[in-house]
């Protein structure tokens, strides 16, 4: 669901991937990587 000031929802697998699993919310650092 859209939650105000979050700009990006994870699945359960890649949050456990940069362990945010335990917290539930974190913040992270998003690149965008123009396509080939």
């Amino acid at each position: 669901p859209f939650v105000a000031g979050r700009i990006i929802d994870l699945s359960k697998k890649a949050a456990r991937k940069i362990d945010l699993d335990k917290e539930g919310v974190g913040n992270v650092k998003i690149i965008y990587k123009k396509p080939r």
